[in-house]
């Protein structure tokens, strides 16, 4: 689950979101995930991962939406690769 809040939290290094400011990461970004959780309006992550790990995803298609680079695209890319080695996810392309 940690990877998906890192992925989406990536997004906080967005230069469209901060106005031009320098948004990085400067610790472990699995513990600026958890100092960043007051900020969720709704968390479903739990629900996320739970329909990811059930056997109704034989057809699921899971899309990542990469518009950006730097640490989004890193953080997006490591979360894609996790999903296909953990075959949670299949390799494909559209």
């Amino acid at each position: 689950m940690g990877l998906i809040k890192i992925s989406l939290w990536g997004n906080k290094c967005d230069l469209s979101i901060s106005a031009g400011t320098s948004q990085s990461f400067h610790q472990d970004p699995l513990a600026q995930i958890d100092i960043l959780k007051d900020n969720l309006l709704i968390d479903d992550s739990m629900v996320v991962v739970d329909f990811l790990l059930s056997k109704d995803t034989t057809n699921a298609v899971i899309d990542i939406v990469m518009d950006n680079t730097g640490f989004e695209l890193f953080s997006d890319l490591c979360l894609a690769d996790y999903l296909i080695t953990n075959q949670i996810a299949k390799r494909s392309v559209r």
